[in-house]
């Protein structure tokens, strides 16, 4: 009996070995590896291992252990059965050289293409996206840890250059080991969080004077160690015109650093939970009666990234995939007049509700009937007058007034009520396609057809059970985006054997 007879056909190995396999074209990671040295170890291989450790939900060592002695992986890829496989450090330096090289999608978008060419995954179809959370790898930290952690970080590269300062070499001597504050009272830990600010000043000042310190100036650790003094104090002056630190009461949120060990992860929160790390966007496309659907899109961003910011992006790659949606079924967030309008130019109808019409000024009788022209920077009122003055306001509003000219003469101020000197508004600006919307989404038949987006519920959350999806495995953007790509890819693996499956039932 030959090797090959003993993986059977309903075994997922079998898919992987006659559709997956053959699709890794080891020519396409030449640039990964430089020439000289020993031969490098197969990128089929090491691909192949990724999507099945992936698939099985594996760490490194197992993967690199069910390499050397399960047979269905060895057939899979080809391998003699006296292969010794991997070490286990191989796939870590593996996943280096994609981050290094951006071939993160590279077996996603391999397999996405399979998937065209097999008709499963057509032009012209329906599909629908949501977002998840992605908890980093790394925990939360109180202020007081953030600082202490950054400035040890740093004070160990600085620990390796020579120091003539005496109090540099106080500061890293104190600050190269962790900083506790267990048992300390409130004010003892304002003190410790002044005299840790100003260390990081002094390090700074050290560092940008002293010419000798070039390559320290690059280094990783400092550029953290200066964007996290920013983030977190500033200077005042007091009577005396003497210079102090003062902590900024709010440090996270938009490019806020969280966490000195993966400076791209940062805190948000949605829907009354909070999370450090990242956010996931899944798109699949929508199966018939009793079909599969395919995962066409997903990619991770910042937590505290706008979930509609990602629609122009995610249609521009449905595009050149060659699988334009005719429809795409998503939430609020997505569905912005911004969003609607770009998905109608390139062929596509984003569906979904929109946000509610905002309970403004507006909403009051004497304020009905007057509509934002943005284009011409003005506000019309009921009787076609025009605003004197215009002014976008804070929240996405904008604000007119009128002449007093205008209203004084009016037959309807007993209903709009103007000020003395003529009527002043601040308003949302109306959109015709929000309001269309508004009032299709009152109708049983936009209803009925937005239950073809809840499937995606399901899907992340088979995702983040099968695949891990919720928490990062990597520290940084790059490797999280490594994990969030091969998770997809083997979750279509994973569909595209149920389909064979189903087809050879029927």
């Amino acid at each position: 009996m030959e090797l090959r007879e003993f993986l059977r056909i309903d075994d997922i190995c079998s898919t992987l070995k006659q559709d997956i396999v053959p699709l890794i074209d080891p020519s396409d990671f030449a640039e990964m590896y430089s020439e000289g040295g020993r031969p490098p170890i197969s990128p089929v291989v090491l691909t192949a291992v990724t999507l099945l450790q992936f698939l099985e939900g594996l760490s490194d060592r197992a993967a690199a252990f069910n390499l050397r002695y399960r047979i269905d992986w060895k057939i899979a890829m080809g391998l003699e059965m006296k292969d010794e496989g991997i070490h286990h450090s191989s796939l870590s330096r593996f996943r280096d050289r994609l981050a290094e090289n951006d071939k993160a999608s590279y077996a996603f978008d391999r397999i996405l293409a399979h998937l065209g060419k097999k008709g499963l995954v057509k032009s012209g179809g329906k599909q629908r996206i949501d977002s998840t959370h992605v908890i980093a790898k790394v925990r939360e930290l109180t202020r007081h840890e953030l600082i202490c952690e950054t400035l040890r970080l740093f004070c160990e590269e600085a620990g390796r250059t020579k120091i003539r300062s005496e109090s540099v070499i106080e500061i890293v001597s104190k600050y190269s080991e962790k900083q506790s504050t267990y048992r300390l009272s409130d004010q003892e830990k304002r003190e410790s969080l002044h005299s840790a600010a100003a260390a990081m000043k002094e390090l700074i000042a050290w560092v940008e004077t002293t010419s000798v310190l070039q390559k320290l100036r690059s280094n990783a650790s400092f550029l953290t160690l200066k964007v996290v003094f920013e983030q977190n104090f500033k200077e005042t002056n007091d009577s005396s015109a003497v210079a102090t630190l003062e902590l900024i009461p709010i440090a996270t949120g938009r490019g806020h650093i969280c966490n000195p060990h993966d400076t791209e992860a940062r805190f948000s929160n949605k829907g009354g939970k909070g999370w450090l790390g990242y956010k996931a966007q899944v798109a699949e496309t929508v199966p018939e009666d009793g079909g599969v659907g395919f995962i066409t899109y997903v990619d991770v961003n910042e937590a505290t990234d706008f979930d509609g910011d990602v629609v122009e992006e995610y249609l521009a790659e449905q595009q050149a995939q060659g699988i334009t949606p005719t429809k795409v079924y998503a939430d609020t967030h997505y569905n912005t007049a911004q969003n609607i309008e770009h998905a109608s130019s390139v062929g596509s109808a984003l569906r979904g509700p929109v946000i509610p019409l905002p309970a403004t000024e507006t909403t009051k009788e004497k304020n009905r009937g007057f509509k934002a022209n943005l284009k011409k920077r003005q506000i019309v009122c009921p009787t076609g007058k025009k605003s004197v003055h215009f002014a976008n306001h804070r929240g996405g509003k904008v604000y007119g007034s009128f002449s007093n000219l205008d209203c004084r003469p009016c037959s309807k101020r007993v209903i709009c009520q103007p000020a003395p000197r003529g009527k002043c508004i601040l308003m949302h600006p109306t959109n015709e396609l929000l309001t269309k919307r508004r009032a299709e989404m009152a109708t049983v038949k936009f209803k009925k057809e937005m239950y073809q987006r809840n499937g995606i519920e399901g899907t992340i959350s088979g995702l983040v059970r099968g695949q891990g999806l919720r928490r990062s495995r990597y520290c940084g953007k790059a490797k999280t985006r490594i994990q969030i790509k091969f998770g997809g890819a083997s979750a279509n693996i994973k569909r595209l054997h149920r389909y064979y499956e189903i087809e050879r039932q029927n």
